[in-house]
């Protein structure tokens, strides 16, 4: 045995220096192999991670559009409806699916590809909080709270107006009423008659206005508040008359009742003012978020 490994060590060792090479350069081969491997799947994740950002990026920019295309609605609105606060109007909403689209995606993968993005960064986690916190509210507001201010706006004015003109009515139908009893028991002797003066002067006015299509502040402000002055301050001998006091009441009724629609539609506009700063500041730190997401030189940072 001794000898025969003498003999015979050159080739043996030969032998076994190679096969050691060999099984070296096999484990080089696998390694390389494995490594590239690992870096195409590596590859293949950075390309699905980046898929996924530039999808969530799309999401971000249409709710930016979205809310500043509605917030724009909002400020105009105000505007128009601050010339008329007994004119209610209807706020005009945007249908949007966007916030459905930004639920159906992968939430999980979008928050692990953030991670990756921002995998040195020790804030993104707070600013990426804050974003689907902005994301929240906008959602909120857009598709339920602006809805139901605006309905439950157009539901309680339209009735408070109906409620308004149904007292205007009612005086001038009492006001005809008296005018008619008036005629039949003075005849022409009225015209001389200080109280259907009174009375036809009235009617007159009213009739003018209605036909002049004017709105409630104009009626307002030119049939019941003079004819309240004059009745408390000229025709006092009137006062005490069962219809006068009934036109008294509802007149009186129906300024009150102006009043509270002004009051009413004023703080609704001061919700919405106070709603267009949030949504503003909401929209600026998505927009900032997506100058980051983008790897793009940006500003100020809302933290």
């Amino acid at each position: 045995m001794w000898k025969f490994l003498s003999n015979n060590f050159t080739a043996i060792a030969v032998t076994t220096i190679g096969a050691f090479f060999g099984f070296l350069f096999a484990l080089c081969i696998e390694w390389i192999r494995l490594m590239l491997d690992k870096k195409k799947t590596q590859k293949l994740i950075e390309n699905e991670n980046k898929r996924k950002i530039e999808y969530f990026i799309l999401l971000l920019e249409e709710v930016v559009r979205v809310s500043e295309q509605q917030a724009n609605i909002i400020r105009n609105y105000i505007m128009e409806q601050r010339r008329n606060f007994l004119s209610i109007k209807t706020l005009t909403l945007i249908a949007t699916n966007v916030f459905t689209r930004l639920k159906n995606i992968d939430n999980r993968g979008v928050f692990e590809a953030l991670a990756a993005r921002f995998k040195n960064d020790k804030t993104w986690l707070s600013r990426y909080n804050k974003l689907n916190s902005s994301l929240d509210f906008l959602e909120g507001l857009l598709r339920e709270e602006l809805h139901r201010i605006n309905n439950n706006t157009l539901e309680k004015g339209y009735k408070d107006l109906c409620y308004i003109r149904d007292l205007i009515e009612y005086i001038a139908n009492v006001l005809s009423k008296e005018a008619m009893r008036k005629a039949n028991e003075l005849g022409d002797g009225r015209f001389e008659d200080s109280e259907y003066q009174f009375i036809d002067a009235k009617i007159k006015l009213y009739r003018q206005l209605i036909e002049e299509q004017s709105n409630l502040n104009k009626i307002g402000t030119h049939f019941l508040l003079p004819m309240q002055k004059e009745i408390l301050e000229e025709y006092l001998e009137f006062k005490e008359y069962p219809y006068i006091q009934d036109i008294l009441f509802k007149s009186k009724d129906a300024r009150v009742r102006m009043n509270n629609v002004r009051q009413d539609i004023q703080n609704v506009l001061n919700t919405y003012q106070r709603y267009v700063q949030q949504m503003q500041q909401s929209i600026e730190y998505i927009e900032q978020m997506i100058i980051q997401l983008n790897n793009k030189q940006y500003g100020k940072t809302y933290l």
